[in-house]
C-alpha cells in the first residue's frame, strides 16, 4: 500500500479507510513520528491535540475548530492512520457532501444510511468542513444531520 513502510502490518481497518479516504488532499499520511522527521514539520496546535488524544486510553470526542490551513484535517488524518493500523475501526466524510445528500430527499436517502451506517460501525470519525454549509442554505439540514451524527457517536449499546 501507498503510505506505508515495508514491514508494516496492514489490518483491514487501515484497507477500509483507506478505500474511503483514496481522493482526499494529503492521504495517505506519515505516522505521527515520521511527519515529526519531515523539512515542512511544525508541531501545530491540531498536531498536538491528535497526537494526545491517540495516546489517551479513554475514549472521549474530540473538536478541532480554527481558520482554514491550520492543518486540522491532515493532523486528522494521521490520527486515523495511527488508529486503523492499531485495528480500530475508522470513518471520515465531509460534512458537506453529507448535507447534499440530504437535500436531494428520499434520492439520497441510500448514501445518508450509508454514511450512518459506517459512523455506527466505527470507533473514531471525522467529519470535516462540518461549519461551511450551516452558514448558507437551510440551517434545518445541517442541524438534523450534526442532531444525528452526536447521537449515532454517543448512544450506549
Amino acid at each position: 500500500f501507498y503510505g506505508l513502510k515495508p514491514g508494516d502490518i496492514v489490518t483491514k481497518e487501515f484497507i477500509s479507510l483507506n478505500e474511503t479516504l483514496k481522493g482526499w488532499e494529503g492521504w495517505p499520511t506519515p505516522t505521527f513520528q515520521d511527519f515529526r522527521q519531515e523539512k515542512r514539520f511544525k508541531p501545530t496546535l491540531p498536531y498536538l491535540t491528535c497526537l494526545k488524544f491517540f495516546e489517551y486510553r479513554e475514549p472521549k470526542g474530540l473538536f478541532l475548530c480554527g481558520r482554514n490551513g491550520r492543518g486540522k484535517t491532515f493532523s486528522s488524518l494521521i490520527l486515523l492512520k495511527e488508529l486503523s493500523l492499531k485495528k480500530m475501526p475508522c470513518y471520515a466524510f465531509r460534512f458537506p457532501d453529507l448535507i447534499s445528500f440530504y437535500k436531494r430527499g428520499f434520492e439520497g436517502t441510500t448514501k445518508v444510511d450509508s454514511v450512518f451506517g459506517a459512523i455506527n460501525r466505527s470507533k473514531v470519525v471525522l467529519v470535516d468542513e462540518l461549519g461551511r454549509e450551516s452558514l448558507a442554505g437551510n440551517p434545518d439540514h445541517p442541524r438534523q444531520a450534526m442532531d444525528t451524527i452526536v447521537t449515532m457517536c454517543y448512544i450506549c449499546y
